[in-house]
């Protein structure tokens, strides 16, 4: 058994799929063979959608297996049905650990609780700590300020960076880049994995550990 780390897949999410120097703009560039794309929502664009979506399922189910655990941390899906919210669960390998997002609905999560597949075998409505290989991991939807010793692993801030978001120690800030890693789908941290495929606890170890 294997375990994986991913976040902020927003299947169907039309404005997250077209947001500026996202992975999923930059393979919506490859499909289309353009550099520019109208962000209007046209049906051309819809389609372009369920295509990225498509091609996230399939780079995540080729590395993860029914058997290995997926740290999911939060924000699944657009929410237009609490069935097709849950469905994307079912059609992706593993057994989740879902750690909520901020776009995940409570009454969602429960029904996917109950539908066929989806494979939840926990819930977790903040943050989970870990201890893989002597290092202590934690695990939640946002960058959270940590003791020493710890490395955050988040999603939520998409393509945005760490250092864009903190005051840096020379400016009297007290927090440092290295002590987080972003598992978001479009994060810059996970931009040498193809779109949609989650990272390994092995790969994370070693991209902290370099």
């Amino acid at each position: 058994m294997t375990e994986f780390f991913i976040s902020d897949t927003h299947f169907s999410a039309f404005n997250v799929a077209f947001r500026q120097n996202s992975n999923r703009l930059i393979r919506a560039k490859l499909i289309k063979n353009s550099n520019n794309i109208n962000p209007d929502k046209t049906k051309e664009n819809y389609d372009l959608i369920d295509q990225l979506d498509h091609i996230m399922i399939t780079n995540w189910n080729t590395i993860v297996n029914k058997n290995d655990t997926v740290y999911f941390l939060g924000d699944l899906a657009m929410l237009i049905n609490y069935d097709q919210w849950s469905s994307w669960l079912s059609k992706l390998n593993g057994k989740k650990i879902f750690i909520v997002g901020n776009h995940d609905q409570s009454r969602a999560i429960k029904h996917a609780l109950n539908y066929p597949n989806t494979n939840i075998v926990e819930v977790i409505t903040t943050a989970k700590l870990i201890k893989r290989n002597k290092q202590k991991l934690w695990l939640s939807h946002y960058p959270t300020l940590l003791s020493t010793g710890m490395i955050n692993i988040h999603g939520h801030i998409h393509a945005r960076t760490i250092e864009s978001m903190l005051v840096k120690p020379e400016d009297g800030g007290d927090v440092e880049p290295h002590k987080f890693f972003n598992v978001g789908v479009d994060s810059n941290d996970m931009s040498f994995l193809p779109i949609g495929m989650p990272i390994s606890l092995e790969q994370l170890l070693e991209r902290i550990k370099n």
